[in-house]
């Protein structure tokens, strides 16, 4: 109940993944997403590439501007 969505937002800085990546390779993705100044000392990102496989969270306080 203490969790709200954050809506992602695209324009400079913003790079997503697209495409395949070959066994062993890397890549980077950027993503940016709408959040409130006053609720970046917590916040949490689920990723998530299959349904058959659980979402890796990450957590921690978000850059602040």
């Amino acid at each position: 109940s203490e969790r709200t969505s954050a809506a992602p937002l695209s324009g400079p800085g913003a790079v997503r993944f697209s495409g395949e990546l070959a066994q062993g390779a890397s890549a980077t993705g950027v993503y940016v997403f709408d959040v409130p100044v006053d609720q970046r000392d917590e916040v949490s990102v689920l990723v998530s590439y299959t349904a058959a496989v659980s979402p890796v969270v990450f957590t921690g306080p978000a850059p602040r501007p």
